[in-house]
């Protein structure tokens, strides 16, 4: 189990970049035809940990202001792509020459870890605990109490705000 593992650290973020495809038990994994991101061939345990990490780690590489071919450095990484598989697919895809990827690696990194730190500036304090960012969705468990955010939680029309009370775990 990984403890106390966040995004505020340029380290941190580009370890688990470049170690997702060990990581991420998801990464590798066949989404089931309904594509939810739960119901996956051969993964009987999720590392909730790991999951919660990684999308909040997506989210901030969405959010983040870079270059088209910068971002797909990173995504091309974390598929634990070789440095000349890379310079030669942004090469044919973009038509410019990168000589220097692991560079660009270690400033879209920083990069990363200054919009987080941004972030984290910008959140409200739900309980001595957890801090939750005001803008993106978040939603109480009532088995388990943890905020998740609202990917976490199956639909529910019944329900006022469309998702079940208890998280995907805990149902």
């Amino acid at each position: 189990m990984i403890e106390k593992v966040t995004l505020n650290c340029v380290k941190t973020i580009k370890l688990l970049i470049l170690n997702r495809s060990k990581l991420d038990e998801l990464f590798n994994v066949k989404i089931d035809y309904n594509n939810h991101p739960f119901v996956c061939n051969g993964i009987i345990k999720l590392n909730e940990d790991i999951i919660c990490l990684y999308a909040d780690l997506e989210q901030l590489i969405i959010e983040t202001p870079m270059k088209k071919y910068q971002r797909e450095i990173i995504y091309l990484l974390m598929e634990d792509y070789s440095n000349q598989d890379i310079r030669d697919i942004i090469n044919q895809k973009y038509d410019i020459d990168i000589p220097d990827i692991t560079g660009n690696f270690l400033n879209a990194c920083e990069r990363l870890y200054k919009i987080n730190k941004i972030k984290i500036q910008d959140c409200i304090e739900i309980s001595a605990l957890a801090k939750i960012p005001s803008k993106i969705k978040y939603k109480q468990c009532r088995k388990c109490y943890r905020w998740l955010r609202t990917q976490y939680y199956y639909m529910d029309i019944i329900n006022k705000d469309g998702l079940k009370n208890r998280c995907h775990l805990c149902i």
